[in-house]
């Protein structure tokens, strides 16, 4: 039985989806996700030979601004990367598209990675989001993706393993230290009213940690899904750690052979 995480359920008050996103963020600026993603990236890039990128479930956006930032070669900074999420917010999709460079923009409408078919040949990435994809619903994305010519970067925070759910503990305890200097003024008070007096903004980010982390995909997953689906491909995975992180964040490549 696969589980299903708040933050992909629409009845959930659009705030809790909104400071998902802004939490996971915060994570990603200080543990330094994106730092550890970056590498990876550079490398899919160039071996890819990306003239364009687009991303599918962007949430706010930044955690893929971030990670090219992090970039060393200027021309792959440079490249055009379109973002698209199946749930877009109005208060991130309006900052790519109207605060950030140029070469930076974010689809307004709905985007469903199992249906949308991006520009051929395009490579697709995925920043901690594919683990919400259920196991058909993946196999199916990288199907159309490969038929299609668009190799494919996944790139998770999220693993299936004892230390990476251990980790996910810590961040309910984070968020309850750090909500008056995180949440906006105006949402302050019921913030502190779900966080500290009834407590169900935490532990509703601890399921959904829990939750990312039973649902991640491995390596071998990919490997059958490409020979279930006799698609010409080769998968590399590359898991980098640091201090902060030592579970490790999870690189997933999928390129064509040949």
């Amino acid at each position: 039985m696969r589980l299903t995480e708040f933050g992909d359920l629409n009845w959930v008050p659009h705030i809790y989806h909104y400071y998902l996103r802004i939490y996971s963020l915060f994570f990603i600026r200080f543990i330094g996700y994106d730092k550890m993603w970056a590498k990876q990236a550079e490398i899919f890039l160039k071996r890819v030979n990306a003239k364009s990128v687009i991303e599918y479930g962007s949430g706010s956006g930044e955690p893929l601004l971030r990670t090219v930032s992090k970039i060393k070669s200027p021309a792959l900074k440079s490249l055009n990367y379109t973002m698209s999420d199946l749930r877009p917010l109005p208060e991130f999709v309006d900052k790519v598209n109207n605060h950030l460079p140029e070469n930076f923009s974010y689809i307004k409408e709905p985007v469903d990675a199992s249906t949308h078919r991006p520009q051929k040949g395009q490579a697709v990435v995925f920043i901690n989001s594919f683990h919400h994809l259920p196991p058909e619903t993946a196999k199916r994305v990288i199907k159309n993706n490969l038929e299609n010519g668009n190799e494919m970067l996944i790139l998770e925070y999220v693993r299936n393993s004892f230390l990476a759910h251990i980790s996910m503990i810590f961040g309910p305890l984070i968020v309850m230290l750090t909500v008056p200097f995180v949440v906006k003024l105006r949402h302050l008070p019921i913030a502190v009213l779900f966080t500290y007096l009834i407590p169900i903004f935490p532990l509703m980010l601890l399921w959904d940690g829990l939750v990312s982390g039973l649902s991640a995909y491995n390596e071998k997953f990919f490997r059958t899904a490409i020979e279930d689906l006799n698609c010409h491909a080769e998968v590399s995975t590359n898991i980098e750690r640091s201090l902060l992180y030592p579970s490790g964040t999870v690189t997933t490549s999928i390129t064509l052979k040949g």
